[in-house]
């Protein structure tokens, strides 16, 4: 005896139940209960990912034991540059960090220290302060003044012109920053609007040695093919 119409469809309807419906997506045929699945975790690994960025690039480490580092603010061919809080004194620093890929090449470990030396001899209010050299986790780290301001850089791609008073006192404030450098016998090489800061109060800084030389014999900072 044929089963009835009512028993079909109950039965028709129990399997399509049981059966996982399936989606189209492009270039292949996916069960959409796997493809919830995978959709879930490739979210979750995206926030994991995005929390590791955001936590490297908006600070919360430490440098030294006693500098929280706040936030990335600089890059060069060697080195990052972060924002700090120095917890010991209650100031903000700024922090120098060695790139990972150079923390075992000597040779620039070395140059990196050599410039920390270099700047820290030299106490001026137009050159950049350098407060301390550490390690951290095996980088070297040179600890310096934070210039809360701007390049003379960023000024120009703004401004475009500076006005008489202005140009005088930059000139003015330069010379006196490469007057005691020179007097500590070394070169700077670099002297360039990227490098002259200038603070909110009007304060005129020099800043980066990273390829300065010395005139003393066998002093030269720099090595071929390296940039800070």
């Amino acid at each position: 005896m044929a089963p009835s119409t009512a028993a079909t469809t109950a039965a028709t309807g129990a399997t399509s139940a049981a059966r996982p419906s399936l989606v189209l997506i492009p270039g292949t045929l996916c069960d959409a209960r796997l493809f919830a699945r995978q959709r879930r975790a490739l979210a979750g690994c995206a926030r994991v990912v995005g929390a590791d960025y955001r936590r490297l690039h908006r600070g919360g480490d430490w440098a030294g034991g006693r500098y929280r580092l706040i936030k990335h603010i600089a890059k060069g061919g060697m080195a990052d540059v972060w924002l700090a809080d120095d917890t010991y004194l209650g100031r903000k620093v700024a922090v120098k960090l060695l790139r990972d890929h150079l923390a075992n090449d000597t040779t620039v470990r070395e140059r990196f220290r050599r410039e920390a030396i270099a700047m820290a001899s030299i106490v001026h209010p137009n050159v950049v302060a350098v407060y301390d050299c550490i390690d951290h986790g095996g980088r070297e780290a040179v600890i310096m003044e934070y210039v809360d301001g701007k390049s003379l850089r960023e000024i120009l791609n703004t401004r475009k012109k500076l006005t008489p008073q202005l140009t005088i006192h930059i000139g003015q404030s330069v010379a006196a920053a490469l007057d005691v450098v020179h007097a500590k016998n070394l070169v700077h090489r670099d002297v360039k609007p990227g490098n002259i800061l200038l603070t909110r109060d009007g304060m005129v800084k020099l800043a980066d040695f990273g390829i300065a030389k010395s005139t003393a014999a066998g002093g030269d900072l720099t090595s071929p093919n390296i940039m800070m």
